[in-house]
């Protein structure tokens, strides 16, 4: 309601590369706990803007095929991350600080990148500016729910 989605997506996506950054260096666990949050937060808030981003932009027709598209392009990006930790803890014997400011340094530069390489697209269709629940979808509500209480 305040801001564009596309807006909150890079302020998300730069929060979280922020605070990967801060939480290998975190001297207490106060600290740790401050920035896992807000970690998290950004995380999870660039997921969830990405997700209605795309069905914004994707049309209906095909939206079925570009989800499987970015599920397996993020799945093959993820094992790729994965492999590149493993590689450098032992290559280079980089320890958690290390790996910490440098996959956060980095998200922080593809957010600042998008930023300004993609300022603002145009949306086809007109987004609601408030919050719509429907009663027969009460139990994928309380699921989602209960998944985000688990984690």
């Amino acid at each position: 309601m305040v801001l564009r989605e596309q807006t909150l997506a890079y302020a998300s996506l730069i929060l979280l590369g922020v605070d990967t950054a801060l939480t290998g260096w975190s001297p207490n666990v106060v600290r740790l706990y401050v920035t896992a949050v807000l970690m998290s937060i950004g995380f999870h808030y660039y997921e969830t803007v990405a997700t209605s981003l795309a069905l914004q932009w994707i049309d209906k027709a095909d939206v079925p095929k570009v989800f499987g598209q970015l599920l397996a392009a993020g799945s093959a990006a993820a094992v790729f991350a994965f492999c590149l930790v493993w590689f450098f803890f032992e290559s280079f014997d980089l320890g958690y600080a290390w790996t910490y400011m440098v996959g956060g340094g980095i998200t922080l530069l593809i957010g600042v990148f998008c930023r300004i390489a993609f300022p603002r697209f145009p949306s086809k269709i007109s987004q609601h500016k408030y919050m719509v629940l429907r009663r027969r979808y009460w139990l994928y509500y309380a699921l989602t729910f209960l998944s985000g209480a688990r984690r």
